[in-house]
C-alpha cells in the first residue's frame, strides 16, 4: 500500500515543477503560445503526468490563479474592522504573500501575464480600502469618491509591481508602512485634514 504522505509530497513536487516551468516559459512568451509538450520537457515530467492534474495549459493557469486568489481573500478576511493596526497589517500580509509567490507576482504582472488576475488583486485591495475609509470620505460625491478609490488602488498595485521589479529589497513591513503613508496622505488631502 502506498504511503499517502509520500504521495502527497510527490504531487506537490510535481505541481511545483510544472508551475516553475510555466513561469520560466511565460517570461519568454504568452501563455497562448505554450504547449503541453514544451512545458513537460521544461518541467522534466511526462505529458501523461501533466494530464493527470490538468486538462490544458490554460486550465493549469486558472487553477493556480484560483488558489492564489483564495489566499489573497484569506489575507483580507483576517484583517477585519476590529484589526487595531489596519491597514498596515493588511499590507504586511499582501507584501508577505507577494514575497512567497514572487515568481507568479512577476508572471501575472508581466506583459505575458493575464490581466484578469491583476484585476482580482485590484478588486480585493479596493474593497478593503473602501470599507476602511468610506466613513471619513463620506462627504465626497459618489463620482469623485469612485475616482479616489480607483486612484489609491491603482497606486497600491503599482507599488506591488515596482517592489517586485526592484528585487523586493525592502521588507514587507517597510513596504506596508510606505503604502499606508501614501494612502493616509491622500485621505487627509481629500478629507481636508492637514
Amino acid at each position: 500500500m502506498k504511503n499517502p504522505k509520500a504521495e502527497d509530497r510527490r504531487v506537490r513536487r510535481t505541481k511545483a515543477a510544472l508551475r516553475h516551468g510555466l513561469v520560466e516559459l511565460m517570461r519568454k512568451k504568452p501563455i497562448s503560445n505554450i504547449t503541453v509538450k514544451e512545458l513537460a520537457e521544461k518541467s522534466d515530467v511526462s505529458r501523461g503526468t501533466f494530464y493527470k492534474y490538468y486538462n490544458d495549459i490554460e486550465g493549469m493557469s486558472e487553477a493556480i490563479k484560483t488558489d492564489m486568489a483564495a489566499e489573497l481573500r484569506a489575507i483580507v478576511q483576517k484583517h477585519t474592522d476590529t484589526d487595531t493596526d489596519f491597514p498596515r497589517e493588511l499590507f504586511v500580509g499582501f507584501y508577505s504573500y507577494l514575497k512567497r509567490n514572487s515568481d507568479f507576482g512577476v508572471f501575472f504582472m508581466s506583459a505575458n501575464g493575464n490581466g484578469k488576475f491583476v484585476d482580482s488583486i485590484v478588486a480585493v485591495v479596493r474593497r478593503r480600502i473602501e470599507e476602511e475609509y468610506r466613513e471619513v470620505l463620506g462627504k465626497l460625491e459618489p463620482g469623485p469618491l469612485d475616482y479616489f478609490f480607483s486612484y489609491n488602488t491603482a497606486g497600491c498595485i503599482s507599488l506591488f509591481g515596482s517592489w517586485i521589479a526592484h528585487g523586493m529589497k525592502e521588507s514587507p513591513e517597510e513596504m506596508a508602512a510606505l503604502t499606508v503613508s501614501f494612502i493616509v496622505s491622500a485621505v487627509d488631502a481629500v478629507s481636508g485634514k492637514e
